[in-house]
């Protein structure tokens, strides 16, 4: 069981905003050319994923049935996703009329399909996949088949290495061809999705344990900093960094670490908690169409006046957002 606490984890606030801006480098090309970026950037979305398999655990033991929460926590993110799938649904048919020009209409159409099912639409991915993994979940803690969790997660994270030991010119050519027939690529519901997600619910549940040893905060923080600064020493180029699943280490590393200096975190103001994350969402959300929009209108391509930009205008957004008070814009916009 999990036990329940009054901590408000405002750390984690703090880092969603990171990780958030994390993301706007990882969209902008950046590790093509410089090795320390995808040294940073590869935890971003799995930390996201971390948190929100940590929060659903966190909140589901205070409910009675566990399918109508799940349905409440799905519904509001599946309203997202497709609200933002649809916005970029003419950018993804061009996109596979000009792949696909030598197919049929019908073709075209299933390819189209296949995103919204399957892979998602880049960075709405996430949702598909938060969402899907968390009915899983929600699936294993209603019958209580823990070890069918415990082997869905090995499972899954087995066959990304496979995955991706295929892009490295390795073996695993039947996995590679069958996942990427349906998904294209590893950020799915069973390599990523359903995995760290029931990390997240595994460090819900061993949170206490976790925050009474002392010493640790302090150990993983070293560790942390090393998955950072080894993957950037023994790699010269950025590309094989592509193929290696370190974020995830990282993720894991950042995230315990804020979690167990949950206790300490007081001297944190509330206000920019709720800021922090209301802006990470922005951001998340909006920030590929404020790329293109600086990059193809205002032919800002320069990397840190396009970040600061970027994350500006996430801000104004926010700021304009709240001030209408217009509720439907807060849910497609993820603002509490």
């Amino acid at each position: 069981m999990i036990t329940q606490s009054n901590r408000r984890y405002k750390l984690l606030d703090l880092l969603r905003l990171f990780c958030a801006c994390l993301v706007i480098f990882i969209h902008m090309g950046l590790g093509d050319d410089v090795a320390f970026v995808p040294c940073m950037t590869r935890q971003a979305v799995p930390f996201f994923f971390l948190v929100s398999g940590f929060f659903f655990s966190k909140r589901i033991e205070n409910e009675e049935s566990i399918k109508a929460f799940t349905i409440r926590y799905i519904k509001p993110l599946l309203i997202v996703f497709l609200f933002w799938s649809v916005l970029w649904l003419p950018q993804i048919t061009r996109e596979a009329l000009n792949l696909h020009a030598d197919r049929s209409t019908l073709y075209v159409i299933l390819v189209v399909l296949r995103r919204f099912v399957f892979a998602g639409i880049a960075p709405y991915w996430y949702l598909l996949a938060l969402i899907e993994g968390v009915i899983i979940l929600a699936v294993v803690l209603r019958y209580r088949a823990f070890l069918i969790g415990y082997f869905l997660c090995l499972l899954g994270f087995a066959l990304r290495f496979i995955y991706e030991l295929q892009l490295s010119g390795g073996f695993g050519g039947a996995v590679y061809q069958a996942f990427y027939n349906v998904f294209s690529w590893e950020n799915n519901v069973i390599m990523t999705g359903f995995p760290l997600v029931f990390l997240g619910y595994l460090m819900a549940r061993y949170e206490e344990k976790l925050i009474a040893w002392k010493q640790l905060p302090i150990v993983l923080l070293l560790l942390y900093i090393a998955s950072v600064i080894i993957p950037f020493l023994l790699f010269s180029r950025s590309q094989p960094l592509y193929h290696i699943p370190f974020g995830i280490i990282q993720a894991v590393l950042l995230f315990l670490v804020s979690l167990c200096a949950s206790p300490y975190d007081s001297w944190i103001s509330p206000k920019l908690c709720r800021w922090s994350r209301n802006l990470s969402s922005v951001i998340f959300l909006t920030h590929t169409a404020f790329l293109v929009l600086f990059a193809k209108v205002f032919h800002i391509w320069d990397t840190i006046p396009r970040f600061i930009l970027t994350v500006l205008a996430s801000v104004l957004l926010m700021t304009v957002v709240r001030k209408l008070n217009w509720k439907p814009l807060w849910k497609v916009l993820m603002i509490k």
